[in-house]
């Protein structure tokens, strides 16, 4: 997995406005989202209430997310994308 790319892709999902930020903006939704990024560092409730939520959709965990995203306390994102989607799953699978 080549961090820097997932970085890119990130910065690319964060200008265009494709990310949703955290866990209570993410269950506001009713429908599932293209793909789910957690932290590795978040609690266990937070990743069982997004299995739950998610169901088979694809949820990647990630070390250190907040630091990849250059924002503080960041534990879950979702990317609303399906096209950086499939370039992170991508990515994540090398």
């Amino acid at each position: 997995m080549d961090k820097k790319k997932i970085i890119s892709y990130l910065g690319f999902a964060q200008k265009a406005g494709k990310i949703i930020y955290g866990i209570d903006n993410l269950l506001k939704r009713k429908k599932g989202y293209p793909l789910v990024m957690v932290c590795a560092s978040a609690s266990d409730r937070t990743k069982k209430d997004i299995a739950l939520y998610m169901g088979e959709s694809p949820i990647i965990e990630i070390e250190d997310l907040s630091s990849l995203l250059n924002k503080n306390g960041v534990k879950v994102i979702a990317v609303t994308d399906e096209n950086l989607r499939e370039a992170i799953i991508n990515e994540c699978n090398k």
